[in-house]
C-alpha cells in the first residue's frame, strides 16, 4: 500500500513519457558465426498530465499553510526537485519492472520525507503528513 501512494503522490508531478528498449536476437550464419541483431522498440504509456500551473499552485498553497518563510520555501523546492529527478530516473531505470520501481520509489520517498523533516518544525512535518495524505486522496477520487 506504501509504494503505491508514493507511487500516486509523484504520478501527478512526473509522467511517464515514451521510452525505448532493445530486443536482441541471435542468427547463426552458414559458417558457424552468431550474429546479433538488435532493434529498438517504442513503448508508450497513456498519461494524464497535470498542467504546470496546477502543480505551483498546490506546492504554494502547501508553503502557506505550513507558513513557510522565503528561505524555507527555497529550501522546499530545492529538495522537491533533487527528488524529483530521482524519481524519473528510478521511473525510467524500472519501467519494465513495476516492484523494483515501487521498490524505488518508495527508497527515494522515504529519504525525501526525511530531508523536509529535517527542514520543518515538528508541528509543520505533522501538517505536512496531512496535507500530504489530503493530496493522495484528492487524486484517488479524481482516478474513481
Amino acid at each position: 500500500m506504501k509504494k503505491l501512494t508514493i507511487l500516486l503522490t509523484f504520478s501527478v508531478l512526473l509522467a511517464f513519457g515514451a521510452c525505448k528498449s532493445k530486443k536482441a536476437t541471435s542468427k547463426v550464419a552458414d559458417d558457424g558465426t552468431v550474429i546479433e541483431e538488435t532493434s529498438t522498440t517504442t513503448v508508450t504509456r497513456k498519461t494524464t498530465k497535470v498542467p504546470l500551473e496546477d502543480v505551483l499552485s498546490r506546492q504554494e498553497e502547501m508553503y502557506t499553510t505550513l507558513g513557510l518563510t522565503e528561505k524555507e520555501k527555497e529550501k522546499f523546492r530545492a529538495i522537491e526537485t533533487k527528488y524529483a529527478k530521482e524519481m524519473r530516473i528510478a521511473k525510467d531505470e524500472n519501467a519494465d519492472d513495476k516492484e523494483a520501481m515501487y521498490d524505488a520509489l518508495a527508497d527515494i520517498q522515504e529519504e525525501k520525507e526525511g530531508e523536509i523533516e529535517r527542514l520543518l518544525t515538528p508541528s509543520q512535518f505533522e501538517v505536512y503528513k496531512v496535507e500530504l495524505q489530503k493530496m493522495r486522496e484528492e487524486r484517488r477520487e479524481k482516478r474513481n
